[in-house]
């Protein structure tokens, strides 16, 4: 064909028009223009779901912001499942391969586990992995692990062990812990005589001396019995509350309290010893140490990594308007 009946021919003009329209994108937007970000969207709808799963789980409908939270959990978990497909976590993944061979199994009857291979294949083709939520959770899993592996050298060295250990020597210090007995006077039982009546066996257990074991005679039963042995503030406060436990904490060994309240009545408390708090050996909790500060930087890197996922994509939720503020 001469070379002007190929210029005159429909399908060259077709041809010329894509590379002149293909320059002139370059032309107008430039080789260096980037990428649009790629969308991750949460429609209303599944706005409406995460409301009412939030609502199930705790009896109450969230505010919005506990939707909030509950919304930007789900969104990290499609940006981690988005970059565990584009980092291939999905090949040869026998957690993976197993559910689609389980959907397979469940679409086909003819279908026998036997086929495995040929039945991931046909999974896959059918598009089974990219809408089953256990695959997602199951690659957003596997990424979380995979991003926070810690390096040797990322691994806390003696040095940063020690120097935890002292910046935590506060709160790595047992609590201290209380002996007591208590003589109860039931508000039940006594009505309106009850602060009268522990006010005057106040007074007789001090004039009289008595011994804290025959005192618990003069007073009411008790549920949780009238000793207490080696207990902390936060265990009596469980039982008792927070105000009486304060104020067993504060009262000096070998004397009887004046009346202290709780929930049940009145009670004569007798302090009878406190082992103080004790910081343990650095030994002791060095295994401890370790794992706290592993966590934590474990936790950076998968902050980290989220905050890098978020700069590629245009996240867009729509709320519904009706969320309490």
């Amino acid at each position: 064909m001469r070379p002007g009946a190929i210029l005159r021919a429909p399908l060259a003009h077709f041809l010329l028009g894509g590379v002149l329209l293909f320059a002139a994108s370059a032309l107008l937007g430039g080789a260096d223009t980037p990428p649009r970000p790629r969308a991750v969207a949460i429609d209303a709808a599944r706005v409406e779901e995460i409301r009412d799963e939030t609502t199930t789980r705790s009896g109450r409908a969230p505010t919005r912001a506990e939707l909030e939270r509950q919304v930007a959990l789900e969104l990290d978990e499609e940006l981690l499942y988005r970059e565990a497909l584009a980092r291939g976590l999905d090949a040869g993944d026998p957690g993976i391969e197993a559910r689609l061979v389980q959907k397979m199994l469940f679409l086909d009857e003819e279908a026998s586990p036997t086929d495995a291979p040929a039945l991931v294949e046909r999974a896959r083709a059918l598009g089974l992995d990219r809408d089953d939520v256990v695959i997602r959770r199951l690659l957003a899993e596997k990424l979380r692990l995979v991003a926070t592996t810690l390096a040797p050298e990322e691994r806390p060295d003696e040095e940063l062990l020690r120097s935890a250990f002292r910046e935590r020597s506060e709160r790595l210090t047992t609590p201290a812990r209380i002996r007591f007995l208590h003589v109860f006077l039931s508000q039940d039982r006594r009505g309106t005589d009850t602060p009268s009546a522990a006010e005057a066996l106040a007074r007789k257990l001090e004039a009289e001396r008595i011994a804290p074991t025959d005192a618990i005679r003069l007073g009411d039963p008790f549920p949780g019995g009238h000793a207490f042995s080696a207990r902390t503030s936060a265990e009596i406060a469980r039982q008792l509350g927070r105000d009486f436990a304060e104020r067993v904490a504060a009262l000096p060994v070998g004397e009887w309290s004046e009346p202290i309240g709780s929930a049940y009545g009145l009670h004569l408390v007798y302090v009878d010893g406190v082992r103080p708090g004790e910081l343990p050996a650095f030994e002791q909790v060095r295994e401890r140490l370790r794992l706290e500060l592993e966590s934590a930087l474990r936790e950076r890197k998968l902050a980290a990594l989220l905050a890098e996922l978020r700069t590629r994509y245009e996240v867009a939720v729509a709320w519904t308007g009706e969320e309490e503020q």
